[in-house]
């Protein structure tokens, strides 16, 4: 046997370590991806064409693949590899083929990936009359968070608009949605006044359409200017940007001018999918604070309606979009008598609003009703009204099983703190339904679209631990809540 010189030796002995280490984390590695492959996966179809995966996360694991075929090999071009966000242990797959069978595997994803899942089979159902309903509060532009400084600065709609395009968009099989605070002056900054050689904020802000500050502005070299209205019915530019991005929805033209009769607070419009249903008629109510307030009001509210036909069944829907009062609205001095309580002013709204949606719904359909109800308590008064009318909450009725996010605010206030939160939190952002014509509408699943785990919130959240988060993270201060419903037959 042949000596190796002294130098040789060492490096042979290091070469021969560094392999058997190699070796052991390689199997290491091996065992590991073993460890974190996910367990219990389950596939539920929601609706015709989407499906709900869900599957226990390993230790170890935080993001997934999720590959979706028509094909038990997963090979052809019916397979799509789905990927989901930090920590999400759920995916939502939409745009599938009614009555076509599925097979769906899971694994995890990273820098050294589980092996697949055992295939999941699932049968998509035959085309339905399930439709998707999303109710969402917007953040009317720029005027309507002058009082709030911050929020004037980094809030901006010019800032927020991208994410609240992709937020109506997140959804494959949202058909309808009813939209609050979707109006307001939008400026190509925060608003200021030229005055004394120098760009500052008006002091005061009148109500919108009387005098308003947000009117004078200053020169387009010093300071930022208004950018003019849209197209869509003299709308603010807020729609006007909605409804270019979206050109797949309709919405419901304008109502009056909602410069003289509303705020933008209570700017509220319905959008529909054009290609899923037809607008049959609209109107609006106004003054849902209840008539004992209304003549004494600055700002009135409205609540926007339209019946809605289903273009494959054509069963219809009497869809109706509101925005209660909020406690700080009802303190403040906005027309409510000294010491209202804020439960009875919105249970007076609610009264009214019961009324009128009876009074207009001549044919007896079936009612969705959205909005922002700026309550989180079960007892509010405006609920109980609500209740004993017959009108059920979608997130009620869909029961803990079908619920996504549902221990997340709806209410965010651009605050990635009240996200990081745990334990239940009751949305001010609700979605109900009431029977009507021999029809009644089943809760199939309830999705409060929050963004938790994903990578831009993260960064917000490490960037912004003790104040709120710059523009864009989210695109508004709520989050939009989704149920997916089904027509049955009522006894």
């Amino acid at each position: 046997m042949p000596v190796l010189p002294r130098g040789r030796v060492v490096a042979a002995i290091v070469l021969a370590t560094t392999l058997l280490m190699t070796a052991v984390l390689v199997a290491d590695g091996a065992a590991s991806a073993a460890t974190t492959r996910p367990r219990a996966v389950a596939v539920e179809t929601v609706g015709d064409d989407q499906a709900l995966v869900t599957w226990q996360r390993p230790h170890g694991a935080r993001r997934f693949s999720v590959q979706v075929s028509a094909s038990a090999s997963f090979t052809g071009s019916t397979t799509r590899t789905l990927s989901t966000r930090r920590d999400e242990h759920f995916v939502v797959v939409g745009s599938l083929v009614p009555r076509t069978t599925y097979f769906v595997r899971v694994r995890a994803a990273g820098s050294r990936p589980s092996s697949w899942t055992t295939a999941r089979r699932v049968t998509t159902a035959a085309p339905a009359a399930d439709f998707g309903v999303m109710t969402y509060n917007l953040l009317c532009a720029d005027y309507c968070v002058g009082g709030k400084r911050h929020n004037r600065q980094t809030f901006p709609w010019l800032e927020r608009r991208g994410r609240v395009v992709n937020d109506l968009r997140a959804s494959t099989n949202v058909d309808v949605v009813g939209l609050q605070e979707a109006g307001g002056y939008v400026t190509t900054g925060w608003n200021c006044r030229f005055t004394r050689g120098a760009c500052s904020t008006p002091k005061k802000f009148a109500p919108n359409g009387k005098d308003h500050a947000y009117d004078r502005f200053c020169s387009r070299r010093r300071c930022p200017t208004r950018v003019p209205g849209g197209r869509f019915g003299g709308t603010p530019r807020q729609i006007d940007d909605v409804m270019r991005y979206l050109p797949e929805f309709g919405i419901t033209p304008i109502v009056g001018n909602p410069n003289r009769k509303e705020s933008g607070y209570s700017y509220v419009r319905i959008m529909w999918r054009t290609s899923t249903f037809e607008l049959t008629r609209a109107g609006s109510l106004i003054d849902i604070d209840g008539p004992q307030y209304e003549k004494k009001l600055r700002w009135h509210r409205r609540a926007y309606w339209a019946v809605l036909t289903q273009r494959a069944t054509g069963r219809s829907y009497f869809v109706v979009t509101a925005h209660a009062v909020a406690d700080s609205g009802v303190t403040r001095a906005e027309g409510y008598p000294k010491g209202a309580s804020p439960s009875a002013v919105r249970a007076a709204g609610a009264r009214k609003l019961v009324r009128e949606i009876r009074r207009l719904n001549t044919g007896g359909l079936p009612v969705v009703l959205t909005g922002d109800f700026n309550t989180t308590s079960a007892r509010d008064r405006s609920l109980a009204v609500l209740r004993s009318a017959g009108y059920a909450d979608t997130r009620a009725a869909a029961g803990a099983s079908r619920r996504i996010n549902d221990d997340v605010a709806s209410g965010n206030g651009f605050d990635p703190r009240r996200v990081a939160r745990t334990g239940t939190r009751t949305p001010v952002d609700r979605i109900f339904t009431l029977p009507g014509s021999g029809t009644t509408t089943d809760t199939r699943l309830w999705w409060l679209q929050a963004p938790m785990h994903g990578r831009l919130v993260d960064n917000c959240r490490a960037r912004h631990r003790t104040a709120a988060p710059a523009a864009g993270c989210w695109g508004s201060d709520h989050f939009p809540v989704i149920a997916q419903l089904r027509p049955t037959a009522s006894s």
